[in-house]
């Protein structure tokens, strides 16, 4: 619950794999520097694992060595510029998203890709009711992206609902006070969001309004 005299006024959505769908493109990529650094190929078996898992738990998994990731993510992230200007959004988000607004929530994206990949996009997509993005490329955790965009937003907590696609997502916002809705769409299944998230996951973008607007008046 809301302390009283607080109420949720901001919704903070990640951006790969909730809003943007990215999903496709990131086992692409994966599988091409899987392949490069590694000379491994990813099955869709592995691919049906590696959605159990986190980020850490995925380099574990392909033991990659500490040093190499600079190189690994430096490379991710100009394979990722390359497909951008086709990255289109979730199908059904651009309305579900002025719907939000519509409700008197403000709206921002909090990303640990880079600030300027997510304003391409949204002006690739004629996205207009984004009221802010903050944006830093980070492979370990959401906390700190968040806690910056609390801070440049000038906004509390149990001010925020976040919308994410992670574990990380959740576990980021459980530090922070925050209350989070898991997405299925994205880059962690449905089971362990669940596990992680109860009563708190949605499988399509229609059902994100149905869980925000009643948040609105706790």
């Amino acid at each position: 619950m809301v302390p009283y005299g607080m109420q949720y006024t901001t919704v903070l959505f990640d951006f790969d794999g909730t809003l943007a769908d990215t999903f496709s493109i990131v086992v692409d990529i994966g599988q091409y520097l899987v392949g490069k650094y590694r000379n491994q190929k990813i099955t869709h078996s592995e691919i049906a694992y590696l959605r159990k898992k986190t980020p850490l738990e995925v380099i574990r998994y392909f033991k990659i060595p500490w040093y190499m990731l600079p190189f690994i993510i430096r490379e991710g992230q100009k394979q990722f510029v390359q497909q951008l200007p086709g990255v289109k959004t979730v199908p059904g988000m651009k309305e579900v998203l002025r719907s939000i607004q519509r409700e008197g929530f403000t709206i921002g994206i909090v990303s640990s890709n880079s600030q300027k990949n997510v304003q391409l996009f949204c002006k690739n997509n004629d996205i207009d009711s984004i009221n802010f993005i903050e944006a830093k490329p980070t492979l370990f955790g959401k906390t700190g992206v968040i806690r910056r965009a609390l801070k440049h937003q000038n906004l509390l907590p149990n001010q925020c609902i976040y919308v994410g696609d992670e574990v990380r997502d959740i576990e980021a916002c459980t530090k922070l006070g925050i209350t989070c809705i898991s997405v299925a769409w994205g880059f962690n299944d449905a089971e362990i969001l669940e596990q992680k998230n109860a009563n708190r996951v949605v499988y399509v973008p229609k059902e994100l309004l149905n869980k925000i607007k009643p948040l609105k008046s706790e």
